[in-house]
């Protein structure tokens, strides 16, 4: 996301260990500094912001994931964000353990109780794998825009789940 014409990357607020904290990204050849967790929501929202420091990299609004079923990488170009306005809509949220994993909204701007905190205005997802190690990632619903399916809208960030196959996510626009 961009504020005040400087970059941040948008996570779950209860995934740092340490706060504050820096972060890195994680890659195949090296640790690339993406700069410090500075500011934080905890309560009823639980959001980071990673504030981008480092000039020597860029970011780009994407999703990038390898898919573990089908054995290949996936990537998908951020084009807008969509507003969740009704059950039955089908999105779908990139997890570090579960990977790309989609479903239908069964609940919107619900109160949903995590981490011994009230968190409102979450989305429920029923039927979609998820995996407390894949909070933070991007809740997103494919764009299609000229039929192009490697299109996104950013919906939220994952934060949790409910037992029985159920995602929660934190919405953004």
């Amino acid at each position: 996301m961009k504020k005040n014409n400087e970059d941040f990357i948008v996570t779950a607020g209860h995934c740092p260990d340490h706060f504050p904290s820096l972060f890195y990204v994680y890659s195949f050849q090296d640790n690339h500094l993406i700069g410090p967790i500075n500011s934080r929501f905890i309560g009823s929202y639980d959001m980071d912001f990673i504030k981008k420091t480092n000039t020597n990299i860029m970011l780009r609004p994407v999703i990038r994931q390898f898919d573990m079923i089908n054995l290949r990488f996936l990537q998908f170009l951020i084009v807008g964000s969509s507003e969740i306005t009704s059950c039955g809509i089908h999105i779908c949220k990139a997890g570090q353990i579960t990977g790309i994993s989609c479903g239908f909204v069964s609940a919107i701007n619900s109160i949903s109780y995590f981490y011994d905190r009230v968190l409102i205005r979450t989305i429920v997802v029923a039927n979609m794998p998820n995996n407390d190690s894949d909070s933070g990632g991007s809740m997103f619903r494919y764009n299609g825009l000229n039929g192009q399916s490697n299109l996104a809208d950013a919906v939220g960030i994952h934060i949790g789940r409910i037992p029985a196959i159920q995602a929660v996510g934190m919405p953004i626009n």
